[in-house]
């Protein structure tokens, strides 16, 4: 059987350290792993490694204190800094907190409905009135007397929006006050039990702390700052860490958010060789998504979306977490704190990431393809993160057909979150010209962002 993972050791050959501990690791398991703990070993987890130290090397640069690793993305980086710290006596206290983009958004949006209004209906893959609606936790009453207020038929719930259509239905819904007051009723309920939480977790306490997490706008951030600031008499400015990040949010001091690999104004070469829904696979947690909180024996504990995670049992998220540990474990032993990231070792995370997530295996695409995600912050409507697509399907994700839907054209299509995945499953002569033409379209896009940017 090939063996797709041996490209992968070829690439960390120029970092001793990295190729080293992936040879023994891989020795040790030899014939007994699946392609995900064989990927895992070479790719996954040197990567995770490596971002993980820079983290913790910034905290102390910067005086930092205390890190929380934010569920569920900061799962395995969390249980990698605890090692860490262990091995090299660090004075950073790690902390996992159970938060998540919804569970912070509920309670903040009447804070600000302003800010809100454009989250709640910021642009997501197959975007649907229904899931606009899921963002706000409306349940099937408040759905209906909105649908009427807005003079919307209830069979367009489920119908995808292109680009323009969700412009269109914004203008609609701000100029609903039924709406609004809605969101508003909605958010001030979930408001106490989450504060609670917080401060109890320690996000109140008098001493420097910053947030981890993988990326990509920053919002939590954000969400976490409003909420804190919302309750303390005087308020403070959070600190983050982030693999990287495309945009971050306005009127916010972007000196407080500190980026690894790439950012909104640099990297943009990384960012066309990356895709962020499969590094997210790569970071999953064994739990599931946090939607609030409630109080069991005088604590206030997280409530999940779902007890585990919904690829728990059909997924290899276990072999994945384990092997980023032990990894790390023989790494450190080997390794200096001291030894920062260097350029060697960002091309290394580049050309990795190129490989795995641009040009990856037939083998790659199904298995890591076949992950359930949602890039909605409720993580309903899951889809496999590479799903099947007909060659023609795959056409109308080109290049032209997103400057047509820019100009207003109703185009409606199949959308994948790993693109490249369903491209190389798919197969096909038009492989390699559609791969082409997804960097074409990412180098457009993130260029216009850096544009935007630039412009605020």
């Amino acid at each position: 059987m090939r063996k797709d993972y041996k490209r992968f050791l070829t690439i960390l050959k120029d970092n001793p350290v990295l190729y080293d501990t992936a040879q023994k690791v891989l020795g040790k398991h030899q014939g007994a792993l699946s392609l995900v703990g064989e990927t895992t070993y070479s790719l996954t987890a040197p990567i995770m490694y490596l971002y993980t130290k820079w983290v913790l090397q910034s905290a102390l640069n910067q005086g930092i204190s205390r890190l929380y690793f934010l569920a569920r993305d900061g799962f395995i980086l969390y249980k990698t800094a605890v090692l860490i710290c262990k091995q090299y006596h660090l004075d950073i206290e790690c902390k996992y907190i159970y938060v998540s983009r919804y569970a912070l958004r509920i309670p903040q949006y009447h804070l600000d409905m302003e800010v809100s209004m454009d989250k709640i209906f910021g642009n997501a893959a197959n975007i649907t009135l229904k899931k606009i609606f899921d963002r706000v936790a409306f349940d099937d009453r408040q759905i209906s007397e909105v649908m009427n207020q807005v003079s919307i038929d209830i069979d367009q719930l489920h119908s995808q929006l292109n680009y323009t259509e969700l412009k269109e239905v914004k203008q609609r819904f701000q100029a609903c006050q039924v709406f609004q007051q809605m969101v508003m009723e909605n958010s001030k309920k979930a408001y106490d039990s989450t504060i609670a939480y917080m401060k109890q977790e320690g996000l109140f306490d008098e001493i420097e702390y910053a947030i981890v997490d993988v990326g990509w706008i920053g919002t939590i951030q954000q969400s976490m700052e409003a909420l804190v600031n919302s309750y303390r008499s005087k308020p403070i400015q959070l600190k983050g860490f982030y693999f990287g990040l495309y945009d971050t949010p306005d009127n916010m001091n972007p000196n407080n958010f500190n980026t690894f690999y790439f950012n909104s104004r640099n990297g943009l070469k990384r960012k066309v060789m990356f895709n962020n829904n499969i590094f997210e696979c790569l970071c999953a947690a064994n739990n599931g998504m946090t939607i609030g909180y409630e109080t069991k024996n005088r604590m206030y504990i997280p409530m999940f979306s779902s007890e585990k995670n919904v690829n728990a049992g059909s997924w290899p998220i276990e072999e994945q977490i384990n092997g980023v540990q032990e990894f790390a474990k023989e790494a450190v032993i080997v390794d200096t704190i001291s030894r920062q990231a260097n350029k060697r070792d960002m091309q290394i995370i580049y050309t990795l990431c190129k490989e795995f997530m641009c040009r990856p295996t037939k083998r790659e695409a199904i298995e890591y393809g076949r992950f359930k995600f949602s890039d909605d912050i409720t993580e309903k409507n899951l889809t496999s993160l590479a799903i099947e697509m007909t060659k023609e399907e795959i056409r109308e994700n080109r290049l032209i057909y997103y400057i047509l839907e820019r100009m207003g054209s109703a185009v409606h299509t199949k959308i994948s979150c790993w693109p490249e995945g369903s491209i190389v499953i798919a197969g096909g002569r038009e492989t390699r010209w559609n791969q082409i033409d997804c960097i074409l379209l990412r180098t457009i896009r993130y260029i216009k962002m850096n544009i935007k940017k630039v412009k605020r």
